[in-house]
């Protein structure tokens, strides 16, 4: 009799046991909140470790093109950011690499898109696409309109570069210019 009891309640275990939902005991991965068009005017506080923001610049004027891809993430409150650069005047691909706390008002892309709203949204069907943002399934893009527009954007884009790369020769001119004036 005993015997029967054990066997029945070692059924009953195994039973209930295989009758739960595994996928309930799992516990759901993290997701991101970050949302990029909302949260670009506040990268720094929003992007997360769950995040990686990509930035696709294209800098060509006339006959010279340039195009720029920065890697952003984060890991422990510091934010990583990794440029590759694309030259026709240098062929090589020049890679840059930097990190900075979250809290660090050294560089800002927030302050540089918030002053470029006005891009994001093509005026006529001439209009360029000159920066792609991407970030978990999300985009933003940034068009320029004539040769004095994309000249005026690119000038801001290196002075804000030079900030994030201060070492890197390649936004030199930028810094001449500034001190000139």
């Amino acid at each position: 009799m005993k015997l029967h009891h054990l066997i029945v309640t070692i059924l009953i275990v195994i039973f209930v046991s295989c009758s739960s939902d595994p996928a309930s005991q799992e516990k759901s991965a993290p997701t991101s909140d970050f949302n990029l068009q909302t949260d670009y005017n506040d990268l720094n506080a929003k992007l997360t470790h769950l995040d990686t923001l990509i930035v696709e610049t294209d800098l060509s004027v006339c006959t010279s093109e340039r195009y720029e891809r920065l890697t952003i993430t984060q890991k422990d409150s510091v934010l990583h950011y990794s440029m590759e650069i694309r030259d026709t005047d240098n062929p090589a691909k020049v890679t840059l690499e930097t990190q900075h706390s979250k809290s660090s008002v050294r560089w800002n892309l927030s302050s540089f898109l918030t002053e470029n709203t006005n891009r994001f949204n093509p005026v006529t069907d001439q209009d360029r696409e000159r920066m792609r943002i991407m970030c978990n399934g999300d985009t933003l893009n940034l068009y320029t309109q004539n040769l004095v527009d994309t000249n005026k954007f690119i000038g801001a884009y290196y002075t804000t570069m030079s900030e994030l790369f201060p070492y890197a020769t390649d936004y030199d001119f930028v810094k001449v210019v500034l001190e000139e004036e």
